[in-house]
C-alpha cells in the first residue's frame, strides 16, 4: 500500500504537473512583496519570504534534479510549513478557486457528499 501512495505521489508532485505553477507563482512574487511589505505584519512578511525562497529551491530542483522525490518531498513540506500564498496570487494563478478556511480548495458540493446527479455514472 505504501508503494501505491508513493507512486501516487511522485506523479502529484512531478515536474509535468507542478513546475510551471510553481515557476509562475515564484515569478510572482516579488511584485507582490515590494507592494504590500509595508501593509504587511511582519511575522507574515517573514513568511512570505520564507515562502518565496522556499518556492525558488523547489523550482531548482525541478530544473536540476526532477527525479530528486526526497528533496522535493522535503522542500515542499518547508513550503507547507509557511502557510497558503497570498490569496492575490493563488486567484491570478487559478481563477475561480476559492480557498476555505482550513486553506483547502472548497469543492463543489456533489464533491464534498453532496447529492450526486442522478444520471450520475458512478451510482
Amino acid at each position: 500500500m505504501q508503494g501505491l501512495m508513493d507512486a501516487v505521489m511522485q506523479q502529484l508532485l512531478s515536474k509535468d504537473v507542478l513546475h510551471g505553477p510553481m515557476r509562475d507563482l515564484h515569478a510572482r512574487y516579488p511584485a507582490w512583496l515590494a507592494a504590500n511589505a509595508a501593509a504587511l505584519p511582519p511575522a507574515d512578511l517573514a513568511r512570505y519570504e520564507r515562502q518565496q525562497r522556499a518556492i525558488g529551491r523547489l523550482c531548482q530542483l525541478y530544473e536540476e534534479r526532477p527525479d530528486d522525490f526526497a528533496g522535493i518531498m522535503e522542500v515542499m513540506g518547508e513550503m507547507q510549513a509557511c502557510g497558503q500564498p497570498p490569496p492575490e496570487m493563488i486567484k491570478e494563478i487559478a481563477p475561480g478557486l476559492e480557498m476555505g478556511e482550513d486553506g483547502l480548495p472548497v469543492l463543489p458540493d456533489m464533491l464534498q457528499g453532496g447529492d450526486l446527479p442522478a444520471d450520475c455514472s458512478l451510482m
